[in-house]
């Protein structure tokens, strides 16, 4: 029986991911670059989009880094056997550029599978709450609605430019839910309800203004569905409900 692993935390995300593609002693011959492996593993555009490209392989040495940090903020985990894989695959991605051959990568089935038992361990301690294909989908809707709302509100322009601003990060969140998970999520959140505080009373003046209140349950929608270490945080928490009425 194949030992399981969880995608609830950023070791079993990388370990998901170089799945995906990744590991060169899957591949017969060596004909495959990496950046071949990331357009088909995220799906970016078929023709040459170098930007795309290298802005993932950037991606993924953030997710190696966060691994190793949540790793390594586990009291009793911090130890050799569980921080050598990550190490060793950071350093393989970070001496190696796009137009490096899989064959010659480096990263192997033997090296990637420490990750699926590191994995677990994370999940027991500081597990996510898994969002859905369709929360997500549900949360891209709502979104794309309130953009199309902002263009004809009578919101303040200073205003308006702000929730703009943070759908965008919101959006971006969403875009790489695969790899950051629930993390970027909570951090559009923490900032937008920030700038919202930062605007307590223009808010409160408009706060029966549609547009608003499409955000604030925008906010809502994802400080339920965000979870990390246990609960949200503390501002989500308690300054949520005070713009909800």
């Amino acid at each position: 029986m194949t030992e399981k692993f969880t995608k609830d935390n950023f070791v079993g995300r990388l370990y998901d991911v170089l799945n995906n593609g990744f590991i060169d002693d899957r591949f017969i011959n060596d004909n495959k670059q990496l950046k071949d492996i990331i357009v088909e593993s995220f799906e970016l555009p078929t023709e040459e989009n170098l930007t795309l490209v290298l802005e993932k392989q950037i991606d993924i040495i953030i997710l190696i880094q966060r691994a190793k940090k949540q790793v390594q903020s586990l009291e009793g985990y911090d130890s050799p056997i569980f921080l050598e894989p990550l190490d060793y695959i950071l350093t393989r991605f970070l001496s190696t550029n796009i137009d490096t051959y899989i064959s010659k990568l480096g990263i192997t089935q033997e090296k990637v599978e420490p990750l699926k038992m590191i994995s677990l361990v994370v999940s027991n301690i500081a597990g996510e709450n898994l969002i859905n294909n369709e929360e997500l989908e549900s949360l891209i809707s709502k979104i794309e609605d309130l953009k199309k709302d902002l263009s004809n509100s009578s919101l303040p322009l200073e205003l308006r430019s702000a929730i703009i601003k943070n759908l965008s990060n919101i959006d971006s969140a969403i875009y790489n839910y695969k790899l950051f998970g629930n993390q970027d999520l909570n951090d559009s959140l923490e900032q937008s309800l920030g700038m919202l505080m930062v605007r307590i009373n223009e808010v409160k003046e408009h706060a029966d203004d549609s547009s608003l209140k499409k955000f604030f349950h925008i906010l809502s929608h994802i400080s339920s569905l965000v979870t990390i270490s246990g609960g949200v945080t503390a501002l989500n928490e308690h300054v949520l409900p005070l713009l909800i009425q």
